[in-house]
């Protein structure tokens, strides 16, 4: 699923209708009312402000609200999404990774694979990079 898809699903699980208020959502899921009179006309607007952990603030633009499910989205909660070659670490690591069945697993990256798409790396769908401490010093 997408950034995208996942923004769209969350506001549809509210009760919203997308093709409503799609011009509304920013890429990153925030829900901008530019006028208050205009949540007296949006279905899913309850639901949402029933959220107690909701995103909330004003600015120029308007009332900002993104439900509490998205919170991270940002930087997808640390987790780095692996769509193509270019998204695989730079350099050999030991990362946490979640497989494409949804199982999690520490697994050691080699960068020096040959082909990508016959490596066992293909069934990776995300990863994060495991800091590893520094060596005691006595």
């Amino acid at each position: 699923m997408t950034k995208q898809e996942k923004i769209k699903d969350v506001y549809q699980k509210l009760g919203f209708i997308w093709s409503k208020i799609e011009h509304l959502v920013t890429e990153e899921g925030v829900l901008i009312l530019p006028s208050p009179d205009l949540k007296y006309s949006l279905e899913g607007y309850e639901n949402l402000v029933a959220d107690k952990e909701k995103f909330s603030s004003f600015g120029k633009e308007g009332l900002k609200l993104q439900p509490s499910s998205l919170k991270g989205i940002y930087n997808n909660n640390g987790w780095i999404h692996i769509e193509s070659e270019i998204d695989l670490p730079k350099e050999d690591c030991s990362c946490i990774v979640i497989f494409d069945n949804g199982e999690i697993d520490v697994q050691r990256f080699f960068i020096n694979y040959k082909d990508f798409a016959n490596t066992p790396y293909k069934y990776i769908t995300h990863y994060q990079v495991v800091k590893l401490p520094s060596p005691p010093i006595y």
